[in-house]
């Protein structure tokens, strides 16, 4: 479903003046509801980048870990498990409003993920 503007505008991307109700420009045929992202493909003329799904995301970490050296993997699996006691104990500490357990299971979680990245970041596995 296209947007059609019940006013006059002007194009995000080239500046060309439109008439009401034409949802595309006619000089340049970019849309007149664009998100910030697509004005900014239009303008830089870069490709739009395009976020990995989370079923991309999974297997590159997996690839990552698979590709770790035997310690390196057991200190990821580790992290991991550390990353999962404290969004553990967040979760519990929610539910009985305990601030300082909610503040604990963040600081746990955040920690093993930031040490996860970059050990990661450091060793096995293609740079990307």
């Amino acid at each position: 479903m296209s947007v059609k503007p019940d006013y006059d505008w002007r194009c995000h991307a080239c500046q060309s003046l439109n008439c009401a109700g034409n949802a595309i420009c006619k000089a340049r045929g970019f849309k007149a509801a664009a998100s910030g992202q697509e004005i900014h493909a239009a303008i830089s003329g870069k490709p739009l980048e395009r976020w990995p799904s989370r079923h991309e995301s999974q297997k590159h970490l997996r690839e990552r870990m698979a590709a770790l050296s035997g310690w390196k993997k057991f200190f990821a699996g580790l992290l991991c498990g550390m990353a999962a006691v404290g969004g553990l104990i967040f979760w519990l500490s929610l539910f009985s409003l305990a601030a300082d357990g909610m503040l604990a299971g963040m600081a746990i979680t955040g920690i093993a993920i930031l040490l996860l990245a970059g050990l990661l970041a450091t060793g096995g596995g293609d740079q990307r």
